[in-house]
């Protein structure tokens, strides 16, 4: 059962997509994709050495495609090896029988450089994408913190002259989310400035949807830097905010470590009761 206030933004959001799509002249990859309002999806992508099988609570496995699993050992990555995700990548994650697929590419810049490069690199990311397009037919895909540009101090420090440019920067990528079937923006926590996270977080959620594609967030219930863990209150208004905000999210930790799943983990049990008052645990 999605919540009242949840439906009336998903109606509203519905309208805005439609209108986009008809401006901007967008071809959606699967059918259907965005046609709609649809429920929240919300997504696992954590690496814990021990992590249980976490759907009864409501969060469906995403297959995260990393950039090592993309060429051969040793080579080089500045062009995307078309071949090898044909023969190798493509294969393995066929295995996992998934209807999500996130490929994490970040060594291409598409800010602070050349437009030239900017331009080539956008035709790289299309390249990946169309690859697993071609031989994973009826999987949806996107890229992570691609598209929109990740900017935090942008928005957070409001100047109409830095966020025009970066407005403009978002603008060319539109190839990019043209190719995708869902945008994955990353909103991971720098500082401990709730006022500073929810300005940074309802921007790049914003820039996203300009694109008309479904929105699914990262979240990372730590500090990016320090890797310590949010505050119970604090990750609660990232969930609810990207809950209220954007099509689903995708919870990821890092395997660096080999951490181990801990359930009384407190943002954990947030997460919990959060799921469950948002409708979308089965628990």
């Amino acid at each position: 059962m999605i919540p009242f206030s949840r439906r009336t933004f998903l109606a509203s959001a519905a309208a805005s997509f439609s209108l986009a799509a008809a401006h901007h002249n967008l071809i959606t990859p699967i059918a259907g994709a965005a046609e709609q309002p649809q429920p929240f999806d919300a997504r696992n992508a954590m690496r814990f050495a021990n992590l249980p099988d976490l759907t009864r609570y409501g969060l469906k496995d995403v297959t995260v495609v990393y950039t090592s699993a993309l060429w051969p050992k040793k080579a080089k990555r500045s062009d995307p090896d078309i071949s090898f995700i044909r023969s190798e990548t493509i294969p393995r994650v066929r295995q996992k029988a998934t209807d999500l697929v996130v490929i994490d590419v970040e060594h291409w810049d598409l800010s602070g450089t050349s437009s030239d490069e900017v331009e080539r690199n956008i035709d790289r990311y299309v390249a990946i994408l169309d690859a697993f397009r071609t031989h994973m037919p009826g999987i949806r895909l996107g890229l992570y913190s691609t598209v929109p540009i990740r900017n935090y101090w942008t928005p957070v420090q409001g100047r109409s002259a830095d966020l025009a440019v970066w407005r403009r920067e978002n603008e060319r990528l539109k190839p990019i989310a043209d190719a995708s079937d869902v945008l994955f923006p990353s909103l991971y926590t720098f500082y401990d400035d709730r006022d500073g996270w929810l300005t940074y977080a309802n921007a790049n959620m914003a820039e996203a949807r300009q694109y008309g594609r479904p929105v699914y967030p990262f979240l990372w219930p730590q500090y990016h830097t320090s890797w310590q863990p949010i505050d119970r209150d604090f990750w609660r208004l990232q969930l609810e905010t990207v809950f209220r905000n954007a099509d689903g999210m995708v919870i990821w930790t890092p395997a660096k470590g080999k951490p181990r799943w801990n359930p009384e983990a407190p943002w954990w049990q947030e997460t919990v009761d959060f799921l469950q008052a948002s409708g979308l645990s089965n628990s």
